[in-house]
């Protein structure tokens, strides 16, 4: 597997072979390469939060496929250190396949906390005792619960409202369900707190899907202790991330994040990561999204490539803001409940249909001048028009 060189994840090493192979393996404790994190909620890009969140008694489901290769490599004199045939991997996390499980739930249209498990289906790779060897000192766990996260969300201004801007905060904590498995790459084996402000602009309602485009930018700090991996440390860093998305037809949306770290000034402390993606949405409810993602700047967990896909659903079970007949009325104001409104500017806010709204008899469909009433005078009495001369 090649990489490109604006692409690598590298771990510096001592500098020379002999160096390298004298010297004794720093213990590594715990951490969790897994940068990927979906989002929750069916408002979100692909990584990358929206102002807007799950309205009350609004239930998201959602589960995530993710593949990425060489997301941790191993760096000697700038060159990365392999296997010496091809049957050994080309990188200390070669190959990973993660699912994510995520379930939400949203309260009074403004506040939401959703929660998310990844699993490691099946990860591979290789690290050696030095550059000639050809037996690993040791390989990751091959498969495994990740980190548990919980992300609490409360809106400030919801671009619902009327609002060309929205205005959110989240606290995204991680519960060390992954264990103590030093080098598993599976978790961080602490808890880890990540507060984050999210700021979005949308030239319509992001909740209600009226948009055509939209754009948001989330930046926080994850705090957690350090960890040591050979001779890099990992601990807290800053957090970015940038979206933006086109929705050119009702079903579908096109888009692309941008999601970087800043934990130092080492080259693996700042891995930052691209994602094209494509949604498809269904019954006002479902979506269903696919892209990739692409390391552009080295670091850890930032792979050489990445395909995700996943699904979402988030049925509405609040009573107040059912709407049996779908004009966008809701039931406990609409006084026509199974008869769709008709939406034609006249008396729109009853939910009931308006066949003739002038009451001239003729319908709205062949009335020339729907609003006022045909004067039958004798003349042209047929255009639904009033003839006053």
């Amino acid at each position: 597997m090649t990489r490109s060189a604006q692409a690598v994840v590298a771990l510096a090493l001592a500098a020379g072979s002999s160096a390298y192979a004298q010297e004794e393996i720093p213990q590594s404790l715990p951490i969790d390469a897994q940068r990927f994190r979906p989002t929750v909620d069916p408002f979100g890009y692909a990584v990358t939060e929206s102002s807007t969140t799950l309205s009350n008694l609004q239930v998201g489901v959602g589960i995530y496929g993710d593949y990425a290769e060489d997301s941790v490599v191993l760096l000697l004199g700038g060159e990365r250190v392999v296997g010496p045939g091809p049957e050994f991997p080309d990188g200390v996390l070669d190959v990973r396949s993660v699912m994510d499980f995520q379930l939400g739930l949203g309260l009074a249209d403004i506040f939401s906390v959703t929660a998310e498990l990844p699993v490691t289906v099946w990860q591979d790779g290789f690290e050696p005792a030095d550059p000639q060897s050809s037996t690993p000192t040791v390989t990751p766990v091959s498969s495994g619960l990740g980190d548990v996260r919980v992300t609490p969300k409360i809106v400030a201004v919801d671009i619902h409202e009327g609002y060309p801007v929205g205005l959110a905060f989240t606290a995204t904590g991680t519960l060390p369900t992954a264990g103590l498995q030093p080098r598993s790459f599976l978790g961080e084996g602490e808890l880890t707190f990540q507060p984050m402000a999210i700021f979005e602009v949308a030239t319509d309602s992001v909740r209600d899907a009226q948009y055509v485009f939209r754009g948001a930018a989330n930046a926080g700090v994850r705090v957690k202790t350090v960890d040591q991996f050979r001779d890099l440390q990992l601990g807290s860093e800053f957090v970015y991330r940038v979206a933006i998305s086109t929705r050119p037809a009702t079903e579908f949306e096109l888009g692309g994040d941008i999601q970087g770290f800043v934990g130092g000034f080492r080259v693996a402390q700042v891995p930052t990561e691209i994602y094209p993606w494509i949604r498809f949405h269904g019954f006002d409810i479902a979506a269903l999204t696919a892209g990739a993602g692409f390391g552009v700047n080295p670091g850890v967990g930032s792979p050489d490539y990445r395909l995700f896909a996943g699904a979402t659903i988030a049925p509405k079970f609040d009573p107040l803001s059912l709407d049996r007949d779908g004009d966008g009325i809701p039931n406990r104001w609409d006084q026509c409940i199974n008869i769709p409104e008709d939406l034609d500017g006249f008396e729109d806010d009853d939910g009931c249909p308006d066949p003739d709204n002038d009451q001239d008899g003729i319908p709205d469909v062949s009335d020339s001048c729907p609003n006022d009433p045909e004067d039958f005078d004798g003349f042209q009495d047929q255009d639904g028009c009033p003839d006053w001369d």
